[in-house]
Order: structure tokens, then C-alpha cells, then sequence
């Protein structure tokens, strides 16, 4: 199966409390890494493309041998004596050198949005500002001998607090272990995450985009790269998706630009939980099925957060409206009869768009009009049900999914693509 990559470059290693006591390390020369890739992405929940955010934090392996060269895995662990020095340590972001050593990251960020910032697009926010908070743990090199490396992403997942701010939370840490198939000769060694549950994807009801704490679960082991010391040079190393990315976009043409509008999204069926093993990139002991809440809005005209009314909002025009950075578990997407499945609950308006966002509207949840909980949408809404696996068997490691979903006054239009690098992909349009 294809890897998707991320570069995280230049291990210069930090190492030590977990070291063995026979081995040597000097005082100096501590042990970091280097992630480079292109231009910064935005974001930290969801998928990352071709930089690693400097917010996130990883674990990070480390096996000792006494050798006098750089070596690959095989050569390295010929006759035994590896030794562990590193048993997943946090690595976060240094400013100071611009890379990536020991530490605990207490960094926190939160979202906003300019509606009028040529990057804006309903449903996502395109302002981020970041609290950088990472007290250092250095690991230094030893002072003889050289090192293998393997590594995860991130550390820990971040949570959402009644304050707007995301932070790393020690309960949500990743519960990952390593082995080095010492019994079959080191020949398989691998990564396992176990009992991974992906981050909370919820749109609250009349918010204007999702508080997404999904994460790129990442990782790279042992046998990928030569080992180093710190005389060596600073070593690529090259972070593999372990999960699948799905993004939404739902928008119109310029002939029904205004005429459609959508209130709520749900993604069905899907499973949260697993567990990941990078010997052989698979998941399994996938959880239960859930559902997802993708878009929620009332679209109601005196909603005051927007100009004219939060119906604007809701209504759909060529830009479209992105509905993802979701990352989920791969999983098959039919599901033994149980397919995973995208609703759509919509209205097509009157030619009157004086009058049309004054509707009337279902409760949903909640009581009188002075009850807090009290969820609407308008009466008379249309529900468009997309089976998904009626476009793809399965959702696979390291893919990118993008499904545009295209409103015209005569028909719907799905486009789904596939990108297996984490880029922008193609595809056939299907016509419902």
C-alpha cells in the first residue's frame, strides 16, 4: 500500500534519561530534529500536507548498538546488542534553532475568520493565532556508538476549551509502543498505536465552522534510515499517514448561485477507534459506528452574526461551502451492508428573495423560544442521501478524499477524487 508523506528532516539527537546506565553521552551535542518541508500549513487539526506544524509534538524511539559507521537496520542489528535509548519521548519545536528537541508542549491555538480575507471560504476558518508554550527536555547523543530512530504524531491530541483555545491534554495521550522483532533476528520491526480513538469533529448548532481536533496520525521507523551519531550529518526523515483525509465541498453554478441553501450535513456510519500497527500498515479492532454533525445552521434572517442574517451563510454560491480537514480511521466504507453515507438536508427557494428566509421551522431539540438548547430548521426541507461506497470501497491509509457536491436548478452533480500524496486530485463527475 502507498505511504503518504510528510518530511520531518535533520535528526541531530537529542538523548538520555532513558538511556542504559553503561552508556556513555556527552553534556553537549543534544538530539533534535529538523522538519522541513514547503510552506507552513494552517492548521493543526487535520491533515497536514507538506510542512509539519510547529505546534505539534511527537515521540520519538531510540536504539543504541556500539558501531564506527553510519549503517542500515539490517547491518546495525547483525549479532544483537541493541540496546533501547529513547522509549517514546516527546520532541517539541525549538525557535531557538528552528528545530525540534526534548521537551513538553503546553501550546495552545484557537481559530477565527475574516469574511472578507480573499481566502475565506464558508466553513472554514482562515485566522489562527498560537500560544507557543514548550519547557525543554534535552537528550543528548552518546558519546560513542551510533543510533536508530523511529517516531509518531502526534504526542498527544489537543482538546477544545470553553475559552476557544485548543490544548494538549495528558488523558488523550497517544498510547503507542515499539518493537524491534528481536525474537525473528530485528527483522520486522513496526509501530503499534492501540486503542487509538480519532479526535472530536463537532459543528455545534449555528456555529460557522467545526471544532475539529481530528489528527494526521503520522509515524516513521527504524529501518527507513541509515543510523547517526552526533558526528553524523542531519538525516531526512519522512513521516507516513496512517490515516485517511476527507474533505466536502458543496456549492452551486452561476446559473443557481443564491437559489439553494443547506442547514445541516451529517457523515454516517463511520468508525472513531482502532488500533494501528506500522509492520504491516493496518488497522483493525475498529470501534462502533457513529455519526458526524459536518454543517448544523438554522439559516434564520435575524441571526445577527453575519450581514443580512445567518440565512447568507447558508446559502450556497460558486465559492462553495468546505465542510472537512477531517481525518478518520480507513476503513471500508461499505461496511457489510451498512455503508457510510453523506445527508444533506436542503431547501431550493422562491424567485422572492425578499421573502423566502422567513420560514417557518421544525424544533429539533429544546423547548420554548426562551430555551438555550432550542434547535430549529426550516419546515419543508429537502434530505439528500449520498452512499459513498458507491465511489470508493474503502477509504485507505495515507489517501486524500475530496467529494464536490454540486447544486443546479436541474440536477446534483458528484465529483469525487482521490489523491494518494496528500495533493489536489482528480475525477469524473457522477450525475445523481
Amino acid at each position: 500500500m502507498m505511504k503518504g508523506l510528510i518530511a520531518a528532516a535533520a535528526v541531530s539527537v537529542l538523548a538520555a534519561a532513558c538511556t542504559k546506565s553503561m552508556t556513555e553521552y556527552e553534556a553537549a551535542g543534544e538530539i533534535g530534529v529538523f522538519p522541513v518541508t514547503g510552506k507552513m500549513t494552517k492548521i493543526v487539526g487535520g491533515g497536514m500536507e507538506t510542512t509539519y506544524d510547529c505546534l505539534e509534538s511527537f515521540g520519538v524511539f531510540a536504539y543504541y548498538k556500539q558501531t564506527g559507521e553510519p549503517q542500515e537496520w539490517q547491518d546495525f542489528t547483525a549479532g544483537g546488542n541493541v540496546d533501547t535509548y529513547l522509549d517514546g519521548v516527546e520532541f517539541v519545536y525549538r525557535e531557538t534553532g528552528g528545530n525540534w528537541g526534548g521537551g513538553t508542549s503546553n501550546s495552545a491555538y484557537r481559530y477565527d475568520r475574516d469574511i472578507n480575507a480573499e481566502d475565506y471560504v464558508k466553513g472554514m476558518p482562515n485566522v489562527r493565532e498560537d500560544a507557543p508554550d514548550v519547557p525543554p527536555t534535552p537528550y543528548w547523543w552518546p558519546k560513542t556508538g551510533h543510533l536508530a530512530f523511529a517516531g509518531y504524531s502526534p504526542y498527544k491530541l489537543s482538546k477544545y476549551g470553553s475559552d476557544n483555545w485548543y490544548r494538549p491534554s495528558d488523558d488523550t495521550k497517544i498510547n503507542a509502543s515499539y518493537s524491534i522483532d528481536e525474537a525473528n533476528g530485528y527483522a520486522n520491526p513496526g509501530l503499534t498505536i492501540s486503542d487509538f480513538t480519532q479526535g472530536e469533529y463537532e459543528w455545534s448548532y449555528n456555529d460557522h465552522w467545526a471544532h475539529n481536533e481530528t489528527v494526521d496520525l503520522m509515524w516513521f521507523d527504524v529501518d527507513e534510515n541509515m543510523t547517526q551519531s552526533e558526528q553524523s550529518t542531519a538525516m531526512p526523515v519522512i513521516f507516513h499517514h496512517a490515516c485517511s483525509w476527507l474533505d466536502f465541498v458543496i456549492n452551486t453554478d452561476a446559473a443557481a448561485s443564491g437559489e439553494f441553501s443547506i442547514y445541516r450535513v451529517t457523515l454516517g456510519n463511520i468508525c472513531r477507534k482502532g488500533t494501528f500497527t506500522s509492520a504491516d500498515e493496518t488497522w483493525t479492532d475498529l470501534g462502533v459506528q457513529e455519526d458526524i454533525v459536518m454543517f448544523y445552521n438554522a439559516g434564520k434572517k435575524d441571526n445577527s452574526e453575519s450581514a443580512g442574517g445567518d440565512h447568507l451563510f447558508c446559502q450556497l454560491d460558486e465559492k462553495g461551502t468546505k465542510l472537512g480537514n477531517l481525518l478518520i480511521i480507513p476503513q471500508d466504507v461499505a461496511k457489510e451492508g451498512v455503508p457510510s453515507v453523506l445527508t444533506i438536508e436542503y431547501k431550493q427557494h422562491t424567485s422572492d428573495s425578499d421573502t423566502w428566509p422567513d420560514y417557518e421551522y421544525d424544533i429539533i431539540s429544546g423547548t420554548g423560544p426562551n430555551d438555550p438548547d432550542r434547535e430549529e430548521l426550516p419546515k419543508g426541507r429537502e434530505t439528500l442521501t449520498i452512499d459513498l461506497s458507491e465511489y470508493t470501497a474503502a477509504w485507505e491509509t495515507g489517501r486524500h478524499y475530496t467529494y464536490t457536491i454540486t447544486f443546479t436548478l436541474d440536477k446534483i452533480l458528484i465529483d469525487p477524487s482521490v489523491d494518494n500524496d496528500w495533493q489536489t486530485g482528480s475525477g469524473s463527475g457522477i450525475t445523481i
